[in-house]
């Protein structure tokens, strides 16, 4: 037998085995790349979710901390002000915050809880609790402010 007519090359064992390595590696790293884009995902959806919870409180923050205790009339899930600008009613409706006739916060973040807690505390100075409770795709949030208004009770 004439060994010139056998061709040099990979025996169907060693493709085998090199497909195999090869298909490993390359699960490997999706499963990675997938874990790297649902960990982004998370951070991103975190981010949003607190930048509108911190708009919402800095926006009821400026509202409630400039009025004269005289102007609030604070329930559990509202603040009504009324004063010499007109007023606006801060509240819970269909899971956004809505002040007067517009919403606060967008229709992709569900507001599950805004409890507003008056301190019936004997100071000079009243002090509203806000209780803030927003989800957006799983993630949740629970954020607590403490507002004490410039304005003294007489």
């Amino acid at each position: 037998m004439n060994n010139n007519n056998f061709k040099k090359g990979f025996t169907i064992v060693e493709m085998l085995v090199s497909v195999t390595i090869f298909s490993i590696l390359i699960v490997a790293v999706l499963s990675l790349f997938v874990s790297i884009l649902r960990a982004q995902r998370h951070a991103f959806t975190t981010n949003y979710l607190t930048d509108q919870a911190s708009y919402s409180l800095e926006y009821i923050y400026k509202q409630v901390r400039d009025s004269y205790p005289e102007d609030l009339e604070v329930e559990d899930d509202s603040i009504k002000i009324v004063n010499k600008k007109g007023g606006a009613i801060i509240k819970l409706e269909e899971g956004r915050i809505k002040v007067g006739n517009s919403f606060l916060t967008p229709g992709d973040i569900e507001v599950k809880k805004l409890e507003v807690i008056d301190s019936d505390l004997k100071q000079s100075y009243k002090r509203l609790t806000i209780l803030l409770e927003m989800t957006k795709d799983e993630r949740e949030l629970f954020l607590q402010q403490t507002i004490s208004l410039r304005n003294p009770i007489d």
